[in-house]
């Protein structure tokens, strides 16, 4: 469970309810609780998925225009390996080879 679902019956208990209301309010807490949580975690799994596009999306764009200045950091060879006029492209970016 949750930290705070830990955490609760202790500060119910330190405010001064009785324990019959201590006991009765955990379980009201919990199903709102979950839903919550599961908000956080959508919230959490959305905000990764657009980080890692908008990265995806200036790394392609920075290395478009490394080739339109005429630096590209690829070789001649190494570009026709990979088979993209400006060396790489969104689908397959060079890996390092050993």
């Amino acid at each position: 469970p949750e930290a705070g679902l830990v955490v609760l019956p202790v500060v119910l208990a330190a405010a001064g309810l009785p324990p019959l209301v201590v006991a009765a309010a955990v379980p009201l807490v919990m199903p709102v609780d979950w839903v919550l949580a599961r908000l956080r975690t959508a919230v959490n799994v959305m905000s990764d998925m657009l980080v890692a596009i908008l990265l995806d999306r200036s790394a392609a764009a920075g290395a478009q225009n490394l080739h339109e200045l005429g630096g590209s950091f690829l070789s001649a060879s190494r570009r026709r390996k990979i088979g993209a006029p400006g060396g790489i492209t969104r689908s397959r970016v060079p890996r390092r080879s050993k």
